[in-house]
């Protein structure tokens, strides 16, 4: 098996159990069944991923010595923090922006993103992405960040367009997040896998980057059913 063959197997099998399609709480979410507080309830929480995500290509960058990785690496940060698209600094807004529009269209003030308090399972999460970024082997780290963009495009199909047929979220505004992380992803995925899967050079590489993924998907899972356990009567 090659190494594209496995890293595309692992994906697809991690993507198609999605927590994002698959649990109670998402699916209420996606048919239009929640009330616009248990929404918030993941939005909040999820800016704080998204608030995060950018500093693990950081900590990469800082500890790789291969220079065509962290290039990729600070092609995230351009594209996280910078808006960096289709070749333009500034082609959208930076994510965290598109993020706090979400809030706009929903009634809830730019203020409310500073004050958000991490459920137990989202800092588990972001305990990970602190792990990623300084501790596992950074091919592995990197096959795990590239999961997770994969989890973006379910997202973008299941919460982004729930935001717009449900909850009131305009296109041009606050849904224009999920819109745009989706097309960043389908013009970034190539480039990413291809930077990664030339590093995956043993069985021990490949172990490695695989239970990565495997406990970011456990993880995100663990997020997902506890806001049906917690948020949903």
């Amino acid at each position: 098996m090659t190494n594209e063959e496995w890293f595309d197997g692992v994906t697809a099998e991690l993507v198609k159990q999605s927590p994002f399609r698959h649990s109670e709480y998402f699916q209420r979410f996606a048919a239009g069944k929640l009330a616009k507080e248990q929404a918030w309830i993941h939005l909040a929480q999820h800016y704080l991923l998204i608030a995060w995500f950018p500093r693990i290509f950081s900590g990469i960058h800082s500890r790789c010595e291969d220079l065509e990785v962290r290039k990729d690496c600070a092609r995230h940060l351009l594209v996280e923090d910078l808006g960096y698209f289709e070749g333009t600094v500034g082609g959208t807004p930076d994510h965290d922006e598109l993020y706090r529009r979400i809030g706009d269209d929903l009634g809830y003030p730019r203020r409310a993103y500073d004050t958000i308090t991490p459920i137990p399972e989202m800092a588990a999460i972001i305990d990970y992405f602190k792990t990623m970024a300084y501790e596992l082997p950074w091919s592995a780290s990197l096959c795990a960040t590239a999961l997770i963009e994969a989890e973006v495009v379910e997202i973008s199909q299941t919460v982004g367009k729930a935001l717009v047929q449900h909850y009131g979220v305009r296109p041009e505004w606050g849904a224009m997040n999920y819109y745009v992380h989706e097309m960043v992803e389908k013009e970034e995925a190539g480039e990413t896998k291809d930077a990664i899967l030339k590093h995956i050079r043993t069985a021990e590489d490949r172990a490695a980057a695989e239970a990565a993924m495997r406990e970011m998907h456990r993880r995100l899972e663990r997020y997902a059913e506890a806001l049906t356990r917690k948020h949903l009567g």
